[in-house]
C-alpha cells in the first residue's frame, strides 16, 4: 500500500480563499442554497494586506513561489486588497506568480487593465468561469453581467495579461463550442472545457438506463425557478429524473450523513503533489487544501471535520502563533496524518473528506 503524507514545513505553492463575497449566485456553490437563499455561513469577510504583511510575514511569503487565488465560497476579484496583496508578495519574492480564478463580473475595466499590465510578461494569468456567451453565460453563472465580463476580459487582455477561458459544459451551451474556439483562437486565449460538478449519476441494479438529477437554481425567496440538465441528457441511455426531497431536505438543513467506510483505504493525499503545499481560508486559517475547507460547508456540516477543527482559531497565525507552530500543533501534526493513515480514535478511523477526495478502498 502507497502512504503519501504532506509536509508543511516550507509551502511553495499557496492556495488562498481571499474572501468569502462574490456577485454571482452560482447553484452549486456553497456561497447560497443552489443559487437562492444565503448560506449562514457567509460572513462577507477577506483577507486584507496587514494580513499578509503582519499575520504571515516577510519571511513566510519570500519562499511562496507560486498563490493560487480561487474561492470556494467566494470570488478572489471581490477582495478589496487583491492589487495590494500582489504588489507586497512580490515585492517579498520578485520570481513568485499568481493564478486568479474568477467570473470576471466585478471591479472596473480600468482596474482589469491594470492587472494586465501587472502580470504582462510573467508567468501569471487569469482563469476566466464563463460557461458561454451573452444567451447561457448567465444561466449557471446566475446573476454575472455578459457586458461586464466581456469588457473586462478585453481590457485585460488588450493590457497583455494571459487569460485561461474555463467553459462548464451544459446540455443549454455545448452548441456554442465551436464559436468559443475560434473566439479564444482570435484573442489568444487557452480554452479548458470541464464537466461540471453537482450532477448525480446513477445506475440501480436492472437498469438499462443511466439515472440524473438535474441542477436545481432557486430564487432569493427560496422557490424553484429553472433547472439545469448535463450535457448527455439527450443521449439514449440517459434518464433525467427529479431531485429526491430526502436530498433537498439534507442541503437545505445544513446536514452530512456520513458515509459508511469499509476497513481500509489508500489515501492518496494531494497536497504538494496535484494541490497546492497548503490552503489558506478566509477567515485567515491554515489548512491543508481546499477539500477540507469546503467539505467543512459543502452539504450542510461535516461533524467530524467540526469536531477536529473546532479549534480552529489556534490555525490563524501571528506574532505568538507563527506557521512554524501551527505546523507543529496538534491538529496538522496528530489529527491529518492519522486520519490519511486510518487511525483516528472515533468509529469512521479515517477522515472521510480525506476518503471521499482522496482514497480508493483495498481489497
Amino acid at each position: 500500500m502507497s502512504m503519501y503524507l504532506p509536509k508543511f514545513n516550507v509551502p511553495k505553492s499557496v492556495h488562498v480563499e481571499l474572501t468569502d463575497k462574490c456577485n454571482a449566485q452560482c447553484p452549486v456553490c456553497v456561497r447560497r442554497f443552489n443559487g437562492g437563499e444565503i448560506n449562514p455561513i457567509i460572513k462577507n469577510i477577506e483577507l486584507n494586506v496587514d494580513y499578509f504583511k503582519n499575520q504571515l510575514g516577510k519571511e513566510f511569503c519570500s519562499q511562496v513561489m507560486h498563490w493560487d487565488f480561487c474561492g470556494t465560497k467566494g470570488d478572489p476579484i471581490s477582495c478589496t486588497d487583491l492589487y495590494e496583496i500582489m504588489e507586497y508578495l512580490t515585492e517579498c519574492q520578485p520570481f513568485t506568480y499568481y493564478s486568479i480564478h474568477t467570473n470576471g463580473g466585478f471591479k472596473s475595466e480600468e482596474w482589469w487593465s491594470k492587472l494586465g499590465k501587472f502580470f504582462k510578461n510573467s508567468n501569471s494569468y487569469v482563469m476566466w468561469g464563463i460557461d458561454g456567451l451573452e444567451d447561457t453565460n448567465h444561466i449557471y453563472r446566475k446573476n454575472v453581467k455578459w457586458n461586464k465580463v466581456w469588457n473586462n476580459l478585453k481590457a485585460y487582455n488588450k493590457a497583455g495579461g494571459t487569460s485561461v477561458w474555463q467553459f462548464l459544459e451544459f446540455d443549454h451551451n455545448k452548441h456554442q463550442i465551436p464559436e468559443i474556439q475560434k473566439i479564444c483562437k482570435d484573442m489568444g486565449i487557452r480554452l479548458d472545457i470541464k464537466d461540471p460538478f453537482g450532477f448525480n449519476y446513477r445506475t440501480e441494479p436492472g437498469d438499462t438506463h443511466i439515472s440524473v438529477t438535474p441542477i436545481e437554481v432557486y430564487d432569493n425567496k427560496g422557490e424553484l425557478s429553472y433547472s439545469i440538465l448535463p450535457k448527455d441528457a439527450t443521449q439514449e441511455q440517459i434518464k433525467i429524473v427529479p431531485v429526491d426531497e430526502y436530498g433537498r431536505m439534507l442541503r437545505r438543513t445544513g446536514t452530512k450523513i456520513l458515509a459508511d467506510l469499509e476497513d481500509n483505504y489508500d489515501i492518496d493525499c494531494r497536497v504538494g503533489l496535484h494541490t497546492s503545499d497548503l490552503y489558506i481560508d478566509c477567515t485567515g486559517a491554515f489548512l491543508p487544501c481546499c477539500f477540507i475547507g469546503a467539505g467543512m460547508h459543502v452539504n450542510g456540516v461535516d461533524p467530524q471535520l467540526k469536531e477536529q477543527l473546532k479549534d480552529i482559531d489556534s490555525l490563524i497565525p501571528s506574532e505568538s502563533n507563527p506557521p512554524q507552530k501551527i505546523f507543529a500543533s496538534k491538529y496538522f501534526a496528530e489529527t491529518l496524518p492519522k486520519g490519511i493513515k486510518g487511525e483516528l480514535s472515533d468509529d469512521k478511523k479515517y477522515t472521510v473528506q480525506c476518503v471521499e477526495t482522496c482514497g480508493k478502498c483495498l481489497e
